[in-house]
């Protein structure tokens, strides 16, 4: 019998005020403004010393730039020292996070490393100098004095802190990150590196150069010396050898072994709605694809096609129509038609490490014609992640996903079973990026899926710890358990192949499925 429920009418003058107990809501200092004063007056004395030091035309219009790190207590946005960097003339130009072991915290128990932010901040020489007579007018109780009391640690930014590494004695090409001026319309910093760069010896790519945020990244080349005196350039913020592209992992083949298979009678996939797009080495001038082919363009077309890379664009955009194809067996139906277009080619594959800025700047067009709400991307730097600082490719990337309008998937690489305890096993750059799905690869398409063996492991870099973000299959050797995809040819011919390259595709594959049966509704951010 079914249970009778009664209404009751004007049920909230039943009701009434119940105050909650009194608390106090101001967090306990840390530090006192006297311990913070003693902590301090000498880290602003050495700093203000270092900035002395350094030549006039590193420090454009006199302004240096040092290093601010919080107390890992007092991280969270509300204690963003407004109140002091204002009153004590400095600005804050970037920020990451950085690992220490602070002196005291306000959690139970000793002091154990943590991460916390450190911020950049700029002023003129002449603010750094005051910063110690500063601290001991501070007023007691003030914004100014919480703010100093919130501080660990205050350093200067040394010239060697800005080298990741020189490279090898005969590198001679290094990409630079520069921070920026807010608001600086007038490219004031710009100008200034480029007129030091040349007092140096080094020279600098500024045609191939990105910016993204408050940072300016760019190619230059030069000598190790020279370098050495480009990193006292105040603004700088990073340098390190310029890496090369990703090589395409080896083709797996059987040999002399043909695979056939039939592709989808229905030549309209699920839905034409979704614009979706492949970054990757081109297509063949003969596949069977072509009914779901969209649009094949090719970004430099004075650039002859990369054999290798032809191959490796197929089986990609292969892997995102169909997903894994059974050996004799009807491939599924395509969610959606695709674009391809090449960014890699035999350029590419030169010897010319500015290439890799070139190829930058072609993924970076795509981005911003918001032609797609979906995209791949297969390829990046051969390079893991870096905790300390962000790369150009992820900075760029990052910044033009920031609408949440493109869901952009990137796979991790190939270098798991690389050395981990360098961390050359940790997912390559742009997988790091937060606003775009880095994928890795499983080994198996049931319940029995583990890691493969090939595809980079987390962490990644802070607040991207977790990564990769999602797993899809991407074949496995050492079980014959390949990812199949279609391979060059009018007539459909499966080549076995493995990789996070296509297990990239595969899940964007899925993702795009979602939208077609759901329609426009679902956003790709929902997605």
């Amino acid at each position: 019998m079914s249970q009778t429920n009664f209404l009751i009418g004007r049920g909230e003058l039943l009701t009434h005020e119940i105050k909650g107990p009194k608390r106090g809501m101001e967090k306990a200092e840390v530090y006192t403004l006297q311990q913070a004063r003693s902590r301090l007056t000498p880290q602003f004395a050495e700093v203000a010393e270092s900035l002395d030091s350094l030549p006039r035309g590193a420090c454009p219009g006199d302004l240096g730039v040092a290093r601010l790190t919080l107390n890992p207590s007092y991280i969270a946005r509300s204690f963003f020292p407004v109140a002091m960097l204002r009153d004590a003339g400095l600005e804050s130009v970037g920020s990451r996070a950085v690992k220490l072991t602070p002196e005291a915290w306000s959690k139970k128990g000793p002091p154990r490393e943590s991460t916390t932010t450190e911020l950049f901040v700029v002023g003129r020489r002449q603010a750094f100098r005051q910063l110690k007579d500063w601290a001991g007018k501070v007023e007691e109780g003030s914004n100014e004095a919480k703010d100093l009391s919130h501080i660990e640690r205050f350093s200067a930014f040394e010239p060697k802190d800005r080298i990741v590494s020189l490279g090898k004695v005969k590198d001679r090409f290094f990409e630079v990150g520069v921070h920026l001026l807010p608001g600086d319309g007038d490219q004031f910093v710009q100008r200034a590196f480029a007129k030091y760069a040349a007092e140096v010896g080094v020279t600098i790519h500024t045609d191939l150069a990105f910016s993204a945020g408050n940072l300016w990244f760019l190619p230059v080349e030069g000598k190790h010396d020279n370098v050495k005196r480009l990193a006292e350039f105040s603004f700088v913020r990073v340098i390190r050898p310029m890496p090369k592209l990703r090589g395409m992992r080896p083709v797996q083949r059987s040999a002399g072994v043909t695979v056939a298979c039939n592709l989808p009678t229905e030549q309209q996939p699920l839905s034409s709605e979704p614009k979706v797009a492949i970054l990757d080495g081109g297509l063949p001038k003969r596949h069977s694809i072509a009914p779901w082919v969209r649009t094949y363009r090719v970004l430099d077309e004075n650039a002859a096609d990369d054999p290798g890379g032809l191959e490796h664009g197929l089986g990609v955009t292969s892997a995102f129509l169909f997903g894994p194809i059974a050996p004799n067996s009807t491939a599924a139906r395509p969610y959606s038609y695709v674009d391809h277009l090449r960014v890699l080619d035999r350029e590419t594959d030169s010897e010319d490490p500015l290439e890799l800025y070139r190829t930058l700047g072609f993924v970076e067009e795509v981005l911003l014609s918001r032609q797609y709400q979906f995209i791949n991307l297969s390829l990046g730097p051969d390079l893991p992640i870096d905790d300390t600082d962000v790369h150009a490719w992820t900075s760029v990337i990052d910044d033009l996903l920031s609408d949440g309008d493109t869901l952009m998937t990137v796979a991790v690489g190939n270098n798991g079973e690389m050395d981990r305890s360098v961390g050359n096993a940790r997912v390559q750059v742009p997988s790091d990026c937060v606003n775009a799905l880095s994928v890795g690869a499983a080994d198996n398409v049931d319940a029995t899926w583990a890691r493969a063996a090939y595809s980079a492991i987390g962490p990644g870099r802070s607040p991207g710890v977790v990564k990769p973000d999602l797993m899809a299959f991407g074949g496995d050797a050492s079980n014959s358990k390949y990812f199949h995809v279609l391979g060059e040819g009018a007539k459909p011919t499966l080549v076995p192949q493995l990789g996070t390259s296509f297990a990239s595709p595969y899940l964007l594959r899925n993702a795009v499925g979602v939208r077609a049966i759901l329609g426009a509704d679902l956003s790709p951010l929902a997605i």
